[in-house]
C-alpha cells in the first residue's frame, strides 16, 4: 500500500451519536506534494492523531479540497461504528 505520511498534529474527538467517531486534524500540503496521488503512485494519506491513532484516508476524499496552492486547513473526518468512512469536511480552526 502506498501512503503519503504526515506528522502534523491532530485532535481526536470522541464518540458522536450512533457510535460514530470524529477525528479533527490539520493538513499542509503543497500542490506538488499531492501530485503522486494524481500520478497513481499513492492512494492513501496517513494521519496520526494526538491519541496515537493512525488513520489511512483514501486521497480521493481530499480531491475537492486541493487547489493550485495545495491542501491546507483543518479537516473533520467522521467514521461509523466499525470504522467505515462517513464524511470528510473542512473545519474552522480545529473546531469540530
Amino acid at each position: 500500500m502506498c501512503l503519503l505520511r504526515l506528522g502534523y498534529p491532530s485532535l481526536f474527538y470522541g464518540p458522536l451519536t450512533g457510535g460514530r467517531m470524529q477525528h479533527v486534524f490539520s493538513l499542509h500540503f503543497s500542490y506538488r506534494a499531492f501530485l503522486p496521488y494524481y500520478r497513481g503512485e499513492v492512494s492513501r494519506l496517513e494521519v496520526i492523531d494526538t491519541c496515537g491513532r493512525t488513520l489511512w484516508i483514501h486521497c480521493r476524499h481530499f480531491r475537492r479540497f486541493v487547489s493550485v496552492h495545495g491542501l491546507h486547513g483543518w479537516f473533520c473526518l467522521t467514521l461509523g461504528p466499525s470504522g467505515e468512512f462517513i464524511a470528510l469536511d473542512k473545519c474552522q480552526s480545529g473546531d469540530a
